[in-house]
């Protein structure tokens, strides 16, 4: 759900929702529903746009649910965080893949111990301590800060995709396909 969506964000809201579709919910057996205005409901992903922060998530998977700035997105970027030298919709929609790994549980790969990099974590109450990792370190993965490309440019990796579908089964026409 939208907590404050407003007729002039229209387009990114929709960029959004395009690029989880077009990633996450393309290869793993997940479905993201309820884009609408947040109903009180007190479940749910809760997504908060501000222009000034660092997008991010209050914590991984289910601990969001129905919390307040679950998720904060950044459409304008305004303050410390910039979308340099990219297009507005390529940022907002990489920015969009990393957050919703966040929301499916997914940690930061940079803080997995296989991984050489010199991460930096957001926390998540003390850092990524007891996080489940089901793949190895990969620096092309949307969760790996330590790709230069930014989020690998929205698109999923490999392990990332090993790893979603390890967890959540592959997407059904993906099965009937013969597909990843």
């Amino acid at each position: 759900y939208w907590d404050n969506p407003g007729s002039g964000n229209a387009t990114e809201r929709e960029w959004v929702k395009q690029a989880v579709r077009e990633t996450w919910e393309s290869v793993a057996n997940v479905n993201f529903v309820g884009w609408g205005q947040y109903d009180n409901s007190g479940s749910g992903i809760r997504i908060f746009i501000d222009d000034y922060a660092t997008p991010h998530t209050s914590a991984l998977g289910t601990e969001i649910s129905g919390a307040y700035q679950g998720m904060v997105l950044n459409f304008n970027f305004l303050g410390k965080y910039t979308c340099a030298g990219q297009t507005k919709e390529y940022c907002i929609k990489a920015m969009a893949v990393h957050e919703f790994g966040h929301v499916l549980g997914i940690a930061h790969g940079g803080d997995k111990p296989d991984c050489p990099c010199a991460q930096f974590s957001e926390g998540y109450g003390g850092g990524n301590k007891g996080a489940y990792y089901a793949t190895p370190c990969e620096i092309s993965s949307v969760m790996n800060y330590c790709d230069p490309r930014f989020n690998n440019q929205g698109k999923l990796s490999k392990y990332d995709i090993d790893g979603v579908q390890a967890v959540y089964g592959a997407r059904k026409e993906l099965l009937e396909s013969g597909g990843h």
